[in-house]
């Protein structure tokens, strides 16, 4: 089967090294414009629900862009870690880089990705949203592994201060669900939701997907791809689009 993808102009809502990654693996010619917005939490929002919320503002704000044309596929996502519905969000300085990794030493903790893909209309916006958890235990983490993992300036820029596929440190002992969501971007979702779109590329997420080829992720992208919950949306140009600071083209990235 082939898909239109190479035909259809694609973005990133993120400047994410990750996430850029992994949709080069896919297949993907796409844009990269990061949203810069403001990612403060609401006092008593739920964690979940406010990264479902950011998500889903990153996407509008770069949408809103006049770079981002009518029928550009825009991909959006964000990723938090919470243990026991507490947000970790990405260190600020040495001190909290240790706070965090003391604190999900030897627990588990989920890491959940919201994801949205859409596109701009001539009328608004339409928007398709989903998310998944992924259960991850964190092994006992020593002082001196903590150390040496922070001196490395790996946690810096990671949600949680850890960085799942980091070849040296081996911080994490399990995990239940989606990897490449723990990495930052779930590519299964993404390629559910592109197919429905005709916009995937023929390579299916299966195959492409670097985790799963290296034998670090065993989920069933299928069962997925059936019982996937999604959140479909209309916005009107109308409409205003809050939370906008400034435009800023990172790079452009091709296949």
């Amino acid at each position: 089967m082939t898909t239109g993808s190479e035909n259809i102009g694609m973005v990133l809502a993120s400047g994410s090294p990750r996430r850029i990654e992994i949709l080069r693996r896919y297949g993907l010619s796409f844009r990269v414009l990061p949203a810069e917005i403001d990612e403060s939490i609401f006092p008593g929002e739920d964690v979940f629900a406010y990264c479902d919320r950011v998500a889903r503002e990153k996407w509008l704000a770069v949408a809103a862009r006049q770079s981002v044309r009518p029928g550009e596929i825009l991909i959006a996502a964000d990723t938090i870690v919470a243990l026991e519905r507490v947000r970790f969000g990405k260190p600020v300085s040495r001190e909290d880089a240790f706070r965090m990794l003391r604190a999900l030493s030897g627990r588990a903790h989920v890491v959940h990705t919201a994801l949205v893909v859409g596109m701009k209309t001539s009328g608004g916006f339409s928007l398709t949203a989903t998310a998944t958890d992924t259960t991850v235990n964190m092994a006992l983490l020593s002082e001196d592994l903590i150390s040496a993992y922070v001196e490395s300036g790996d946690p810096f820029g990671k949600a949680g201060g850890y960085a799942i596929q980091n070849p040296d440190f081996r911080l994490v002992s399990s995990f239940a669900g989606c990897y490449a969501s723990v990495v930052g971007l779930p590519i299964c979702h993404l390629d559910a939701l592109l197919r429905r779109m005709h916009a995937a590329p023929a390579e299916t997420a299966e195959k492409s997907c670097r985790y799963r080829l290296e034998g670090y992720c065993d989920l069933d992208c299928a069962a997925l791809k059936r019982g996937m919950p999604v959140s479909r949306e209309t916005v009107s140009a109308a409409a205003p689009v809050r939370n906008i600071k400034k435009e800023s083209v990172l790079n452009e990235v091709q296949r």
